[in-house]
């Protein structure tokens, strides 16, 4: 995340919180699509399409 920012001219903050909104937007957009199954540490680990 850090290389990341620096590359992009971003603040490795305004960087963490892009990427928790896009994980967050991928994950409502996964269970409209999917049934998704979530492990304990909140990773996808099973779908099926609906």
């Amino acid at each position: 995340q850090k290389d990341y920012a620096a590359r992009h001219g971003l603040s490795l903050a305004a960087t963490k919180s892009r990427l928790l909104r896009a994980r967050e937007k991928m994950r409502g957009q996964m269970s409209a699509a999917c049934q998704v199954r979530f492990d304990e540490q909140g990773r996808v680990s099973d779908h099926v399409q609906r």
